[in-house]
């Protein structure tokens, strides 16, 4: 457990983990403070550490930056994928879309009027689903958008198909 209480004139309290309750108590300073040259100190704040208690009479951290975690800021956040889609590609179908097997797995995203919407559709399917795959717009006298999930395109002859390849990408940490 973390040192969040300090009593210094009674006894202690009966909460916490049992390991909590077989560790030495720290009770030279209260919580968020060690004891350094006689007296007792406030734990920095430093580095991606942006709020510092104690825990067994030594600083840790309890808020980090940037989506880090650990007692001391030490373990990054986890990885962020998107799906990115090329620019549309007219007389281009997606790889093999007629097979029942394949047309079953793709998503129905709406008639959008524009290819444009259709490929920010795909991109957010895409990345809803966590993977890349072929975003295919139709359109002749209606329009449909539709994304196959880890499929590639191909040429067709019929100018109305377009399609744009989409990818999954590791989105770069801003911190």
């Amino acid at each position: 457990g973390v040192d969040f209480v300090y009593d210094p004139c009674c006894d202690w309290y009966g909460f916490g983990s049992g390991w909590t309750l077989v560790q030495p108590l720290v009770t030279d300073c209260p919580a968020g403070k060690v004891m350094m040259s006689g007296s007792c100190q406030a734990c920095p704040a430093t580095g991606r550490c942006l709020e510092t208690t104690t825990k067994y009479g030594a600083c840790v951290c309890v808020k980090c930056d940037c989506g880090y975690s650990g007692e001391q800021c030490q373990t990054p956040p986890p990885p962020v994928y998107e799906v990115q889609c090329g620019n549309m590609v007219a007389n281009s179908a997606c790889i093999n879309m007629q097979q029942a097997a394949v047309s079953a797995t793709a998503e129905w995203l709406e008639r959008p009027a524009q290819g444009d919407t259709c490929l920010t559709r795909c991109a957010a399917r895409g990345t809803l689903l966590g993977t890349g795959g072929c975003c295919y717009f139709f359109n002749l006298q209606q329009t449909a958008c539709r994304f196959f999930p880890g499929i590639g395109t191909e040429t067709v002859s019929q100018s109305y198909k377009s399609t744009a390849e989409c990818t999954r990408v590791l989105i770069p940490h801003t911190c």
